[in-house]
């Protein structure tokens, strides 16, 4: 009788996945439909193919990685083909949650299912069955530190914690290992001992700590700015040596003599192995060490008297996690992805090149829990570039065309204003203008130029394109020689913009660009009161070839000529890979309270306390790597402080 019972039961677990449980009544004709879908990559489309049998989804899989690539590899895009696709086929459908990490690339392939299901003449509606989540909670004993974010902050915590003794556990919400991390270059690294990384010029580190306190007029914690600057080079050191992190030597980025930033070499090995490969070897130091992917902090955990005593986190499947440990160290990367948090710290919430999953929850359960101090929570980002306000690609435009826009809003020869028509920098004193849209003082900035300028581009090109044009969307031949099948999407210098004009009709359209006769009708139509002034202002300065109010360079002085037939605002927006301020700390980054007194057992690293180091006034400030170099810093001095922070107290709770 059992046997027939669990031979019934099987046939009808079999017909259920025959039938999908998009239900009977589903009729999607069998076949395997291939469809081109955009995700992670705005610019550059990739391909999904996905096979249907008996009503039910049986094979999804991406053909075209296409633009799906991070700094060096396309290990955000993997992360959404190692979970999302096989929930997806689970479930049999497309209201899976998606991949933390891999949002946009999840919803590319969710596009892609869905798109399948219309061509195979089924009803999207019975493929978006929303799977329930688990209730269950499972605590975790034994732990001497706990990790939050395992970027390149949370796995040098990860690995000096391990090294010092401790028993670590590491958690992210993510499902691959290097957060933002894998977007980025590089770290600081002032004067590395490491011959690998050597470049023959040695840096004053006192003129440098001098220079740094200067920019940040007496703002930035000192003692902070003097670690960072003698410590550095030392973390890079054991990157290399203990790790086996591979970088190039050492060079300038915009400060020339500075060469400070070493920038990964990836040669043999990504970014995302690096790190996958250092934290591996130390979970292999005992029995105990471990890490979770896709599990969120939610809380800091305390003990009955109120101390640091681990955290509190859920998984993907919704299964609440509490792990425990009497030393907690937060690597989130910033909050950048929290509207409520950035809005408060600037008035809108911003826009962000880096990952939306570093959304501050951990730092705000450290301010609502333990009463944390805040360092330049206000201090602008890291911002390398500004886009169009609306990302969207125009029909009937060659592919790299689509980006001449916000190629344009980074140029050093226009006059930028913020939404009040106010000039409120020079355009060419920064890597690009969009670095300085905090002084701005509101959320887009309007790159003003006339008709001359776009008939220019029209019939020329550009004389040069800024860097983080193609870069950022890995269309840059010479950064990233292994994706040949991209050129195509770069933006190229004296490639006459023929489709100007299809361009200019669609990004009207797409409210990227405004367009009228006089700077008066501009001024009205993106209602900016005081742009006719600041043209008038922009343009004596530009007749005289001084530039008295930012001391703009003459050569990029260009003026304003309503003769030439039009007057054009692009609508810009910076996009930030993370923000700057965060929690206060020490030189041991250990968290202080908003007295200034420590938290005990709590640390916080990288764009989670990197406010310390700016002020609200200037923001990040580009010496090159430094966001990075922080990662590596102040990881390293909490994992080792953490670490024995942590297994003293466990020590003296099991003596008790």
């Amino acid at each position: 009788m059992r046997k027939v019972l669990a031979l019934l039961l099987t046939a009808v677990m079999l017909l259920s996945l025959c039938c999908g449980m998009a239900g009977a009544e589903s009729t999607v004709k069998d076949g395997t439909y291939e469809e081109t879908v955009y995700g992670n990559n705005f610019t550059i489309p990739f391909k999904v193919a996905v096979t249907f049998e008996n009503n039910a989804i049986t094979a999804i899989e991406v053909t075209d990685r296409g633009g799906e690539w991070a700094e060096y590899d396309d290990s955000i895009l993997q992360s959404a083909i190692d979970t999302f696709i096989p929930r997806i086929i689970e479930a049999q459908s497309i209201a899976v949650d998606a991949t933390t990490g891999a949002t946009l690339s999840s919803a590319g392939i969710r596009n892609a299912v869905r798109m399948a299901i219309e061509e195979a003449s089924g009803d999207v509606k019975d493929f978006q069955m929303k799977p329930e989540k688990s209730t269950e909670t499972v605590v975790i004993e034994g732990y001497d530190v706990v990790v939050v974010g395992l970027g390149a902050s949370g796995v040098m915590a990860y690995c000096n914690a391990a090294d010092a003794g401790a028993k670590v556990f590491g958690i992210d919400a993510a499902a691959r290992i290097g957060g933002t991390s894998t977007q980025t270059s590089g770290p600081m690294a002032v004067n590395p001992a490491s011959e690998s990384v050597q470049s023959g010029e040695t840096v004053d580190a006192e003129a440098f700590k001098a220079l740094w306190k200067e920019d940040t007029a007496g703002g930035a914690k000192d003692e902070l700015i003097d670690l960072i600057v003698d410590k550095s080079g030392e973390a890079l050191d054991y990157a290399i040596n203990e790790l086996g992190y591979s970088f190039y030597p050492t060079m300038p980025f915009f400060y020339p003599d500075l060469a400070v930033w070493a920038t990964y070499n990836c040669e043999e090995r990504s970014i995302h192995d690096m790190m996958v490969n250092a934290i591996e070897s130390r979970k292999a130091l005992n029995d105990k060490n471990d890490y979770m992917l896709e599990l969120k902090g939610q809380e800091i955990l305390k003990d009955e008297n109120g101390a640091v005593a681990g955290v509190k986190a859920v998984a993907y499947d919704g299964t609440t996690y509490e792990i425990y440990a009497p030393s907690v160290i937060l690597c989130t990367g910033g909050f950048g992805g929290n509207r409520e948090m950035t809005t408060e710290a600037y008035g809108y919430p911003i826009r962000l090149h880096g990952m939306y999953q570093n959304d501050g929850t951990m730092i705000k359960a450290a301010l609502d829990g333990f009463n944390a101090g805040t360092y330049s929570m206000s201090s602008a980002g890291m911002c390398h570039s500004g886009r169009t306000a609306n990302l969207v690609r125009i029909e009937g435009v060659t592919p790299g065309h689509n980006k001449a826009l916000s190629a344009i809003a980074n140029n050093y020869d226009i006059l930028a204003v913020n939404e009040n028509g106010v000039r409120f920098a020079n355009e060419a004193g920064s890597m690009t203008v969009a670095e300085n849209y905090w002084r701005g003082g509101t959320q887009y900035y309007y790159a003003i130029v006339d008709q001359a300028y776009m008939d220019n581009l029209k019939e020329n090109g550009f004389d040069s394109v800024y860097m983080m044009i193609n870069s950022q969307d890995f269309s840059n031949s010479m950064w990233y020689p292994f994706i040949s099948e991209n050129y195509e999407y770069a933006l190229l210098e004296n490639d006459p913009i023929t489709d100007m004009d299809t361009l200019i009709e669609g990004s009207i359209a797409a409210k990227n660009l405004y367009k009228a006769s006089t700077v008066a009708e501009l001024a009205e139509l993106i209602g900016a009161p005081e742009l006719s002034a600041s043209v008038e202002a922009y343009n004596a300065s530009c007749e005289s070839g001084e530039d008295t109010e930012f001391g703009k360079d003459a050569e990029f002085l260009k003026k304003i000529d309503e003769a030439s037939g039009a007057v054009y605002a692009i609508k810009a927006a910076p996009y930030c890979y993370s923000t700057n301020g965060a929690l206060d700390v020490n030189v041991n980054i250990e968290v202080l309270d908003a007295d200034g007194n420590v938290i005990p057992g709590l640390y916080a690293c990288g764009t989670d306390s990197m406010g310390v180091f700016f002020t609200e006034e200037t923001g990040y400030i580009d010496y090159g790597g430094v966001a990075h170099g922080w990662c590596f810093t102040s990881d390293k001095i909490a994992g080792e402080n953490a670490a024995a922070y942590g297994m003293q107290m466990n020590e003296k709770a099991e003596a008790a």
